[in-house]
C-alpha cells in the first residue's frame, strides 16, 4: 500500500531498478538535487512524519535515490527497522496502541 501510493505520488520517474540495493523504485539523482515527497503515516491518534533518510537510500556511485519500502501483498504494510531509525517505539498491547517518539539512537 505505502509503496504503491508513493510511486503514484511521484509518477513514472521513479521506476528504475538498483540491483546492488535490490530496490525497485529509484530516481536519477541524489536527494539534494531532486524533489522527493515527504512520507507521513496517518494513524487514528496522530500523524508520523518520517525523516527522508528513513525511507530513501542513496547510491552515490550511480547517483540514485531509492525508495527503501518494498511492496507487500494484500492490505498490510510493515514498518521495518529502517523506517523506525531514531525513534523510540512503544507497543502498548493492553491498549492495542503504538507510539513513536523522536530520539537520537546514537546517543542512547
Amino acid at each position: 500500500l505505502v509503496h504503491e501510493a508513493f510511486l503514484t505520488e511521484v509518477g513514472q520517474q521513479f521506476y528504475l531498478y538498483n540491483p546492488d540495493l535490490r530496490l525497485d523504485a529509484c530516481l536519477n539523482g541524489l536527494p539534494d538535487s531532486i524533489s522527493i515527497p515527504t512520507l507521513t503515516f496517518h494513524f487514528d491518534g496522530g500523524d508520523l512524519q518520517v525523516p527522508l533518510e528513513n525511507y530513501i537510500v542513496t547510491d552515490s556511485r550511480r547517483q540514485l535515490s531509492c525508495l527503501a519500502i518494498l511492496p507487500t501483498p494484500g492490505e498490510m504494510n510493515i514498518i521495518g527497522s529502517t523506517l523506525q531509525q531514531n525513534f523510540l517505539v512503544h507497543y502498548d498491547l493492553g491498549k492495542n496502541m503504538i507510539s513513536f517518539t523522536p530520539a537520537q539512537c546514537s546517543s542512547l
